[in-house]
């Protein structure tokens, strides 16, 4: 059973496109209400009618990806809401809008709305500039797709960094976290377990793309053959941007290198 949403909070869920349905979160009551993201483009009016009368003075947006961002531009024209992200993703937001204006939101700041404050986190690795919040009196935290329910995140190119991605994972650990309000997926009730069950999935992934590469030369490819046996196909490119963001990682690291050729392929770098 789902924990009970504190009475500020409305969870619009909203349908996909090649990947799972988006969660967005309506926050605070009144004139001052939040937004923490959009959804595509196409859902703008969908979230507009059920966002406290149209009263939405704030969106925030957790990273740039259409599924998050895209709606952006309408809602704000219908409510008058201004738009904030992180800097390293607003170009890309921008791209989206005809002109509306996106402002700057960096890690450390304090955004005080009606239910109190939220804390903006600088959590990259799923993307460059990817942000969460964190409502400091109701222990809750926004997490984009840093964590999302019932699934991994794929960290990869085209700005993936597994490195980044370990470290925001890491900095969670340090904050006094009661719930998990996801992107996507099922809200997360147990969320130290959560987090450090996917620190141990990557470095558990690490070791045995390791362990592959010690066997044989692989291409990237071979790779996700050899880590996925089962895989359909509407995850197959996941899979690959998943798998070359670790080989990214342990090239940085000096574990592994590329060979090149008809076909790139990886292998244990020689120490």
């Amino acid at each position: 059973m789902e924990k009970k949403l504190p009475n500020q909070v409305k969870r619009i869920t909203l349908p996909g496109k090649a990947h799972y349905p988006v969660n967005i979160y309506l926050l605070g009551e009144g004139k001052d209400a939040l937004l923490i993201d959009t959804g595509y483009r196409e859902t703008a009016r969908e979230v507009t009618a059920q966002a406290a009368g149209g009263r939405i003075s704030r969106i925030l947006i957790s990273h740039y990806h259409p599924d998050h961002s895209q709606a952006g531009e309408a809602i704000a024209r219908e409510t008058g809401a201004e738009i904030f992200a992180h800097p390293e993703e607003i170009p890309t937001v921008k791209n989206w809008f005809e002109g509306t204006e996106v402002k700057t939101l960096t890690d450390g700041e304090i955004i005080e709305f009606s239910g109190g404050e939220l804390q903006v986190l600088g959590t990259p690795g799923h993307t460059r500039g990817h942000l969460a919040f964190f409502w400091k009196e109701e222990k809750i935290l926004f997490s984009g797709d840093l964590v999302v329910g019932g699934s991994t995140t794929w960290v990869g190119p085209p700005d993936g960094d597994g490195r980044d991605y370990l470290a925001s994972l890491e900095r969670l650990q340090e904050l006094e976290i009661a719930q998990i309000l996801p992107g996507h997926g099922q809200e997360i009730r147990h969320p130290r377990k959560k987090i450090a069950t996917l620190i141990r999935h990557r470095h558990m992934r690490e070791e045995q793309i390791l362990a592959c590469l010690k066997k044989a030369e692989l291409s990237l490819s071979e790779l996700v053959r050899e880590i996925y046996p089962v895989l359909e196909e509407r995850f197959r490119l996941p899979a690959l941007l998943t798998a070359a963001g670790y080989l990214n990682k342990l090239e940085h690291e000096g574990k592994v290198e590329a060979v090149s050729g008809d076909e790139i392929h990886y292998k244990i770098k020689s120490q």
